[in-house]
């Protein structure tokens, strides 16, 4: 590399980390994030829920087969995520460092991918296309999986072209790698076709070298883990986990929120390419079918082997999210291919001297997307400015904020923690529960909280949920409570509590219309503390306006 082209890397990546960690705690828990930082928190297996059940709620403890994965996902995403929390603590920025590293990471693996494809200036261009990529940008500033995969896959195609092309012994490092991968997400079953196509295809050499089957062997034992849950659960239960359930059509009531996905035959192609280009940019999609164009003639005249690949890998990835579904949390995942094809079309522009104005109107352009879907405290709707990936903050944020300087560094008494227990955790052994560990505080926490049940599940899960399941805290939504009400028993076991304070949390007007909720308690609740002339805290959104009332 150049002086130059050193400088410009320092300041490609430089963007990259502002466009990722840049207000990073705006948007709201709204999606599977709430639920996977629940349970990475404590590395625990468990929904907070009777619709979709874990082995903890199954058998009452936690088999010794139940550590080796979780019952929806692999378990490496979760690993990664524990361990940003036992280094910073419990907050909705740290359950997004995983992915924001990630993502940073794979800016500078994408370079190197370009590299050996086509020099510095291709990796440059490579990288400068996936920073400047709205998809992948949004999927490192969300809680999902899908940055962490897309890490894995990148440093482990980097390793596959080095055996390719410089030392077999790369082979094992692929192997360990992709194994990775798979141990992340199983979104590699998509990209394993290309691959595998690939190398019989236009390296078949690869099948008579020992190195190649010493890395398939690596990636056979890095994976057990998986087979090695699978088997069991299926021992136990008669299935296997979620997403092999889902694939072999078994039916069964361990997660009946889940049932009408079992047996999905339908194929929507047009419904993901829209979901792509809308959440990309239709700019940046012009670009990638340029590059598409200019890869396919790279193919035809010049014999090159490694467009035919890219384009493989986005091809067959986006055949099978026709398939199963290209909901648009899931397609970051080709933001990498997307942006090595961008990049393509980037240099054919470069190279043409009265063209290169274009290439600055375009970074602009998707500066200004990145900027609106992510960071602004409003956007406009123009999908040329704007994207539909946007997340909002609804005042979630704020209102875990409030709850957690409320309960963090107090203790809840024994006696408390034990109703918890029996009401929330029945049949579940106490040694299996972290509310029932021995802890001390600066103070005791012996209050209940009650919360609208006409709220969104996932933001919830991981405030209330994460207090109740983790420290004890008596914590229930409005319908919850009215059931308690109603039994003698369950009212009788509150009241010798003693509580010093209840609390009730009302959601305000917008913020009940957005959850599409509809539970009478809530207002039955409310109706009582307002006759008592009570004055509530008032929690804000970013944006300034009433979120959350606390009584």
């Amino acid at each position: 590399m150049t002086r130059n082209q050193k400088i410009i890397f320092a300041i490609i990546l430089a963007v990259a980390a502002f466009l990722i960690f840049f207000r990073l705690g705006r948007q709201d828990l709204l999606s599977d994030d709430g639920h996977y930082a629940f349970r990475a928190l404590g590395y625990y297996d468990y929904m907070a829920s009777e619709e979709q059940t874990t082995p903890l709620q199954w058998f009452g403890e936690r088999p010794w087969w139940s550590f080796l994965s979780f019952h929806d996902h692999p378990p490496v995403y979760f690993l990664v995520q524990h361990f940003f929390f036992k280094l910073f603590g419990a907050s909705v920025v740290v359950s997004r460092l995983t992915s924001a590293f990630a993502a940073l990471g794979s800016t500078v693996l994408i370079f190197l991918l370009g590299r050996r494809f086509g020099g510095a200036r291709f990796g440059l261009l490579a990288m400068a296309g996936l920073a400047l990529n709205n998809y992948f940008i949004w999927t490192g500033r969300i809680g999902l999986i899908e940055s962490l995969f897309v890490f894995w896959l990148l440093l482990g195609l980097l390793y596959l072209w080095k055996a390719l092309r410089d030392n077999p012994k790369y082979f094992l490092w692929a192997g360990f790698i992709f194994g990775l991968t798979l141990l992340t997400k199983y979104t590699l079953l998509f990209f394993a076709p290309a691959i595998l196509g690939y190398l019989v295809w236009r390296e078949r050499r690869v099948f008579a070298m020992k190195q190649f089957w010493l890395g398939a062997a690596i990636f056979l034992l890095t994976i057990s883990p998986l087979v090695i849950y699978n088997l069991n659960m299926h021992r136990t239960r008669g299935h296997f986990d979620v997403q092999f359930s889902d694939l072999f059509g078994q039916q069964h009531s361990d997660w009946t929120i889940l049932t009408s996905r079992i047996g999905e035959t339908n194929y929507h192609p047009a419904e993901t390419l829209k979901n792509f280009a809308a959440g990309t940019n239709y700019a940046y999609l012009a670009l990638v079918l340029t590059g598409i164009g200019i890869a396919i003639r790279m193919m035809w005249k010049e014999n090159a082997t490694w467009p035919l690949f890219m384009i493989a890998m986005l091809f067959v990835a986006l055949v099978f999210f026709s398939y199963v579904g290209g909901a648009t949390r899931w397609l970051g995942v080709l933001s990498p291919f997307a942006a090595l094809l961008a990049a393509m079309a980037g240099q054919f522009i470069f190279q043409r001297r009265f063209a290169r104005w274009i290439l600055p109107v375009f970074v602009f352009n998707f500066l200004i997307v990145i900027f609106n879907a992510n960071h602004t405290l409003a956007a406009p709707q123009n999908p040329w400015i704007a994207s539909s990936l946007r997340v909002e903050n609804e005042g979630y944020n704020q209102l875990d904020e409030a709850i957690t300087k409320l309960v963090s560094g107090n203790t809840v008494p024994l006696a408390t923690r034990d109703v918890v227990k029996n009401f929330w955790f029945g049949g579940i052994k106490a040694e299996e529960l972290p509310l029932m560990r021995q802890r001390r505080g600066k103070g005791t926490f012996n209050s209940l909280i009650i919360y609208d049940a006409n709220t969104r599940w996932f933001p919830v899960v991981w405030t209330f949920g994460r207090f109740r399941t983790y420290y004890g805290v008596p914590a229930m939504d409005s319908s919850e409570f009215g059931l308690v009400v109603r039994d003698e028993n369950a009212r009788a076991a509150l009241d010798s509590l003693g509580f010093d304070r209840i609390y009730y949390i009302h959601g305000s007007e917008e913020v009940n219309r957005l959850s599409a909720q509809s539970h009478p308690e809530s207002a039955i609740i409310l109706e009582g503390y307002k006759k008592q002339g009570r004055v509530p805290e008032v929690i804000r959104d970013l944006a300034g306006r009433e979120a959350f009332y606390i009584y």
